[in-house]
């Protein structure tokens, strides 16, 4: 008869619930499909599969936004033995420990705790002061494969975009083409950004591997309207200052759409973050934003001038660098090195003022 295993929830505390294992396949989410449903907010909608057998259970990421994790550790698909703890967002599981040998798995994790590198680096980041932590932000792009991904994420965006180039030119499936190719470069590079933040957030400390091309359309949407609520007032007089030229006075929309603008950029960071964390569009909700802005406001304004930054740079050089560097190609490829570079910057500072301000933040009980 094939063994039942369990999965703990909320392993040592007063709110603990059991998972019965069964021999199989299982997803595990928010929503009501999956065959275990977990619904708190740091949880994907379909966030990991599990592959239970006699001889061991399996567990697979499912390109969840708050990642999963085996004690400690980021993973897209590993072995969970009995003991370890299995993190998803903010909710933590155990698959039961068996007799003695949990015994022996919990010693050698905390034998590789003690000398295992990462753990220390963990460490190390939680001891230090947030302005220190954003220093060394601009640093986690290069350390490990860091640098060979963001190669590789660039000539992957470029390929697309000589694609999206040459479907501009062709008749009306050239524009549907253009559109399907806009939406899932796009989307997977936010997805790749999210992951960023949210393995940040989690505790992890090195850029994880670019992730699997799935939900890349829902992605792009929840971007999408993240940047229409969070730059909509400048969206809105910037459409009116369109309509109305020419119908008398308009100078002052100038300096008041630029307010508006910097007031776009101010709120985005944090709805982008709360949108990456809860896995839901919603979150750009005001009334979570805002609270949250106020919680954390001498932190954040550190992640809202590398925001700007990231936008005067990226002007800069898409309108001078053509003219300073004129190489078929190269001011384009250095142009989309140095954002992509800046881009995972910025998700690493918010990340990490998650990670520094969770508890001020309060937004998973």
């Amino acid at each position: 008869m094939p063994r039942v295993r369990r999965l703990i929830v909320n392993p040592g505390t007063e709110n603990t619930w059991e998972i019965p294992l069964q021999n199989g396949f299982a997803t595990l989410g928010r929503e009501v499909e999956n065959d275990f449903i977990i619904e708190h907010p740091s949880i994907s909608k379909h966030h990991c599969e599990f592959v239970i057998m006699d001889s061991g259970v399996t567990v697979k990421d499912l390109d969840s936004a708050n990642g999963t994790f085996i004690d400690g550790q980021a993973v897209s698909e590993s072995i969970l033995l009995p003991g370890q703890i299995l993190q998803l967002g903010e909710v933590r599981l155990q698959l039961e420990p068996t007799a003695a040998p949990a015994i022996r798995i919990n010693a050698a994790t905390d034998a590789l705790n003690q000398s295992h590198p990462r753990h220390s680096a963990r460490a190390d980041t939680a001891e230090l002061s947030f302005p220190r932590q954003i220093l060394g932000a601009f640093k986690y792009p290069l350390k490990g494969d860091g640098l060979m991904l963001i190669a590789v994420g660039t000539f992957f965006f470029l390929v697309l975009d000589g694609a999206r180039a040459v479907a501009r030119f062709a008749p009306i499936y050239g524009l549907i083409a253009m559109i399907i190719l806009t939406v899932a470069s796009i989307g997977y590079l936010t997805a790749y950004l999210r992951l960023n933040l949210n393995a940040t957030a989690l505790g992890e400390d090195d850029m994880p591997v670019w992730p699997e091309m799935r939900n890349l359309g829902s992605t792009f949407f929840e971007l999408l309207v993240t940047v229409l609520f969070s730059f909509a007032p400048a969206i809105g007089l910037t459409i009116y200052a369109a309509v109305s030229s020419g119908a008398g006075d308009t100078a002052w929309l100038g300096w008041v759409t630029m307010a508006a603008l910097l007031l776009g950029c101010f709120y985005f960071p944090m709805a982008f973050m709360a949108v990456s964390m809860f896995d839901s569009a919603g979150a750009v909700n005001p009334l979570l934003v805002i609270p949250s802005i106020a919680k954390v406001l001498k932190e954040y304004l550190l992640t809202v001038v590398m925001l700007l930054v990231i936008l005067v740079l990226r002007w800069l050089l898409k309108n001078y660098l053509p003219a300073l560097l004129p190489v078929p190609l190269l001011p384009l490829i250095i142009f989309s090195l140095v954002e992509l570079y800046l881009l995972i910057v910025e998700v690493r500072m918010l990340g990490l003022l998650y990670r520094h301000k969770k508890r001020e933040l309060a937004w998973f009980p």
